[in-house]
């Protein structure tokens, strides 16, 4: 299931992103699995350490701005800082327990392996209708490109600091001239340039681990436990069978709960820092157009677009969980069993909660969440400006 160029995309992210103290987790090649050492456990808390630092440094800086300059500095501030408290959820990610991380990443890797060792066909007889298309080569594609991305896009983030050192929220800003000398510009360089490049491979680790589950979602639970599957089938006819049937859906099932379990305690935080991050982009940008530079523009219409379709994309994809959960449960009702084994079907449907991604018992995406997060920022904009402007 899973290809050689997906492991050596995984193999390497893992090392350097624990290279760069921006993940607790790392591939141990003798024993083929992910582990957590002491080691990068205290590089990892250690980096986690100074993004704080940064984070609650970033929104004093845009208190004391608005304080002393207006609201015409404050716009790169602002989205700097609502983009950096976005990304340290992925830091949250592995906080408190890296282990649960690695244990679930190894978890998924083996589930992969040993269904498709147990169930797939090899080869494929032709008289037998397979998928139109390969998800393996699409994965692979996605997960290599994403890497490619996660470690381009900070070089030129990154140089920002070395073309416009004075510009919020660096120090050079709020410090005398006289402290902008060739050391202090390249060791804040450095700084900068460590944190964006370590951030942005914590941030690709953790889609690394969303994607592989999705393509769990997408080949075994969409394509190949459905009774009438459109693409066709790749595993043996036995897997629908009642035990192999219902046997398969309980592990993944298992795996599903225990994704759930490990990052359900950054769904909320997550979609409350895009939230107020959009809506005090565009009340700045509403309220204070005349007043900012080209750049601070620039900035806050790329964050609010981003913010905004970066979270959609989360909720479109989360929300088909949910509801590829109840297609599987009511598309059993068209096997073709026999009465008894239908009856015992009805049955065991009444042990299984429709999959979803929830937060505790009161909380689960749905695709109505779309609407409702799309709604409620721009109700939320509107609401600003009257009650603020």
């Amino acid at each position: 299931m899973y290809t050689d160029l997906y492991f050596g995309v995984l193999i390497k992210q893992l090392s350097l992103s624990n290279y760069l103290g921006a993940s607790p987790i790392l591939w141990d090649a003798k024993n083929r699995k992910i582990i957590v050492t002491q080691l990068s456990k205290v590089k990892f808390y250690i980096f986690s350490v100074l993004m704080f630092i940064a984070l609650v440094y970033m929104g004093g800086v845009i208190i004391y701005i608005k304080i002393c300059y207006g609201m015409s500095r404050i716009g790169i501030c602002i989205a700097v800082f609502y983009s950096a408290s976005f990304h340290y959820c992925a830091v949250a990610g592995f906080l408190p327990m890296p282990e649960n991380v690695a244990s679930l990443t190894n978890t998924m890797l083996k589930f992969g392996k040993d269904f498709h060792r147990q169930w797939k066909l090899e080869p494929i007889p032709k008289n037998k209708p397979t998928p139109k298309r390969s998800s393996a080569s699409y994965f692979e594609k996605i997960c290599d490109g994403m890497c490619r991305n996660g470690y381009t896009t900070p070089i030129w983030i990154s140089l920002h600091f070395f073309i416009s050192p004075t510009t919020p929220p660096y120090p050079f800003a709020l410090l005398p001239p006289s402290y902008l000398n060739v050391f202090t510009y390249f060791s804040w360089g450095i700084l900068c340039t460590y944190l964006i490049f370590a951030i942005s491979s914590c941030m690709m680790t953790i889609v690394i681990i969303f994607v592989t589950y999705g393509f769990l979602m997408h080949n075994v639970l969409k394509n190949e436990l459905f009774p009438q599957s459109r693409n066709g089938y790749t595993t043996h006819d036995q897997l629908r069978n009642k035990g192999n049937l219902f046997r398969a859906y309980r592990q993944f099932e298992i795996l599903h709960k225990y994704a759930n379990s490990t990052f359900e305690h950054v769904i909320l935080p997550g979609q409350i820092l895009v939230t107020q991050g959009c809506l005090s982009c565009n009340y700045v940008l509403l309220t204070s157009w005349t007043n900012l530079d080209v750049s601070s523009i620039s900035i806050l219409i790329m964050w609010t677009f981003l913010g905004i379709t970066m979270w959609t994309v989360f909720l479109l994809t989360t929300s088909l969980v949910s509801t590829q959960g109840r297609r599987m449960l009511d598309s059993w009702k068209f096997l073709n069993w026999s009465k008894a084994e239908m009856k015992y079907m009805k049955k065991f449907k009444k042990g299984c909660r429709p999959l979803g991604v929830r937060v505790g018992g009161f909380y689960c995406v749905k695709q109505i969440n779309v609407l409702k997060y799309l709604h409620g920022i721009f109700r939320g904009t509107f609401r600003a400006l009257l009650a603020l402007g």
